[in-house]
This record gives structure tokens, C-alpha cells and sequence, in this order.
């Protein structure tokens, strides 16, 4: 099996995907940069959506003067599909520091002037950049009355609808994570 994999403008290793459902040849890269657009929803025609956002990456070399100097910018598109592209509309905002994962993809269409393609990052991962800055996770919870039709072990729809479900199929009461909130708060404000 062959395996390009490109680093651009940053020390994010790309992680060993052998066992997850990849292409054979997939070009697999690692980005750190600076959105520079605001993130879109686009949405197709099957009514899947996925977030569109432009990010720049400039390396920087020591110039050999106890600085740095910049290299060239390289602009590339990111789409985010499904439940990560939502997270990245909620979260990641224009001029955010970031680090992407992903297969890198050509996207071909055909105008009166004759075929024409661009390259983009179709994204499995997208994070703050923590070098510049810090963050707060907040873990996604869906409600189980919008569980997407998952249903119980045995097959009968969830009977629960005032619980939540966390991404890691924990089983939460909104009590539950209501004091958790506030037992967070408490401790921010000691």
C-alpha cells in the first residue's frame, strides 16, 4: 500500500490510518494555519451539508538573526462534512488558529470554457491551535429525541426523552449535566 502523506507549515504528524476506511493512494495532510474566511454551511443536493472555510498556512524559517522570517503563503479550502462541519460552524470563527487532518481531494466540473478542477481538504479532524492560544472542549450531547432513529439493544425506540446521549453512548439526565454546569461555574468563580 502506498501512502503520500504532506506536512505543510506545521509539526502535525499525520496519524497512521492503516486501519481505517481509506483509500489506497489517499493523500493524507496534516495543516497548521489561520482561517481566513468565515466558515458556510454549504448544502447539496441530497441535503447532506458540510462547513466551507478558506485557511492560510506561512512557514517560518530562522533567519539566521535571532528571528524568523516568513515564507509563502499557501491558501487552501477545507470542507467539514456532517456533525464535525456543525462543530466548526459553532465553534471556529475567521482569524482562529487551527489544525486540520485529512485525505486531500481534487474536485472536478465543466464550464463552456472546457473542464476545470480544484484541490481541497476534505477534513476528519479540525482543532484550535493551541500554540497561540487555549481552549475549553465541550463535549457535542444530543437529546435522544434527536438520536437520528437509534434505538434501544433490543430494538424498541428509546422510551427516555428526557435524558441525553453523549457521542460515547453514555446516558445522561439533564439534572445531571445541569449540575454539572453549575458545579463548574463554582469552581471557575473560587
Amino acid at each position: 500500500m502506498t501512502r503520500a502523506t504532506v506536512l505543510v507549515a506545521g509539526t502535525v504528524p499525520a496519524l497512521d490510518r492503516s486501519t481505517e476506511n481509506s483509500m489506497i493512494n489517499d493523500i493524507a495532510v496534516s495543516v497548521a494555519g489561520w482561517i481566513g474566511t468565515k466558515p458556510e454551511r454549504q448544502i447539496v443536493s441530497n441535503g447532506n451539508s458540510y462547513a466551507r472555510f478558506r485557511v492560510a498556512s506561512t512557514p517560518r524559517h530562522p533567519n539566521g538573526n535571532d528571528g524568523w522570517s516568513d515564507g509563502t503563503t499557501t491558501w487552501l479550502t477545507v470542507k467539514a462534512w456532517g456533525e464535525l462541519g456543525e462543530n466548526v460552524l459553532t465553534s471556529l470563527g475567521k482569524g482562529d488558529p487551527v489544525v486540520i487532518r485529512g485525505d486531500l481531494k481534487t474536485e472536478t466540473w465543466t464550464t463552456e470554457d472546457g473542464e476545470r478542477s480544484s484541490l481541497h481538504i476534505k477534513a476528519e479532524t479540525v482543532g484550535p491551535d493551541l500554540r497561540t492560544g487555549t481552549a475549553r472542549f465541550t463535549r457535542t450531547v444530543r437529546s435522544t429525541a434527536d438520536s437520528g432513529g437509534h434505538t434501544a439493544e433490543d430494538g424498541t425506540a428509546p422510551d427516555d426523552v428526557d435524558g441525553l446521549t453523549g457521542p460515547d453512548g453514555a446516558r445522561y439526565e439533564v439534572s445531571e449535566l445541569a449540575e454539572g454546569a453549575a458545579e463548574e461555574t463554582e469552581a471557575a468563580t473560587v
